[in-house]
């Protein structure tokens, strides 16, 4: 339970630190790490921040990192 909690704490914070939107970056992870997984190699490189999918407002523009 602690290590998954860690890992998502990990997720939401990197995110902010990119300045993604939390939610639509675990959201892309969650819903594309799966079809990802099937068809790249280098799948850890296709999920990093700056790898994000455009539409997805990389960088977000109305987030303010505190």
């Amino acid at each position: 339970m602690a290590q998954s909690s860690a890992i998502v704490y990990s997720l939401i914070e990197t995110a902010k630190e990119n300045p993604l939107s939390p939610y639509q970056y675990l959201t892309w992870l969650l819903r594309d790490a799966p079809k990802l997984a099937a068809e790249e190699k280098n799948l850890a490189e296709k999920l990093l921040p700056e790898n994000v999918p455009k539409q997805l407002g990389y960088p977000c523009e109305n987030m303010t990192v505190r």
